[in-house]
């Protein structure tokens, strides 16, 4: 009984070492792939905060007429990206995307 018990602890022994070792071995393939980190770009965009009075500036961002798109609620800001695309931001979401420039 007590060799069978022995026996066993050395194939369990065996096994775990073999498999640790075959992990050991993966894990080096993986960090010797193609896979590669990028960095989002930053990109400089233009914002207007809605105030409740500059409807006027907000549809000249937009460059629309002030009948032809929703007002956004207010203190919601309205952001521009470099390619034109026009996205609302609530203003704990823009403080938390986004950062001053100059």
């Amino acid at each position: 009984m007590v060799v069978k018990l022995i026996m066993v602890a050395i194939i369990t022994m065996i096994v775990v070492t073999t498999t640790l070792k075959t992990k050991r071995r993966l894990k080096n393939k993986k960090m010797k792939s193609n896979l590669k980190f990028y960095r989002k770009r930053p990109e400089v965009i233009q914002a207007l905060q809605y105030d409740g009075k500059n409807i006027n500036e907000i549809a000249s961002l937009m460059k629309v007429d002030v009948d032809s798109f929703m007002i956004p609620s207010l203190n919601e800001y309205i952001v521009k990206y470099s390619d034109g695309v026009l996205e609302i931001f609530t203003e704990q979401a823009f403080n938390k995307t986004f950062e001053k420039v100059g």
